[in-house]
């Protein structure tokens, strides 16, 4: 029988150290390939493009916190949505 995995919602959760380290890596070696064939810059466009996908990755992952943390607390019972929900649910039951 072919049973899903249960981890499957949890692989999307950590992609941001795949980002982190992929990003700035790959970008790094087109950076070298352009140093070496292109320009005859050697560390330049290299450490240029790694600088570019570090900030570039980090960004993403400060945004993405920033997005989710914001969809959990508008989700959360304490939230002031929920709170005026509550309240005018209350106020009409009265």
């Amino acid at each position: 029988m072919n049973t899903p995995p249960r981890d499957v919602p949890q692989l999307n959760k950590g992609n941001g150290s795949f980002e982190l380290v992929m990003s700035p890596l790959l970008l790094a070696l087109i950076g070298l390939w352009l140093d070496r064939s292109v320009t005859h810059t050697t560390p330049w466009m290299t450490v240029g493009f790694a600088v570019l996908g570090l900030v570039g990755s980090v960004i993403k992952i400060y945004y993405g916190y920033k997005a989710k943390m914001a969809e959990l607390a508008e989700s959360s019972p304490w939230s002031a949505t929920s709170i005026a929900t509550t309240r005018s649910a209350g106020e009409q039951a009265a």
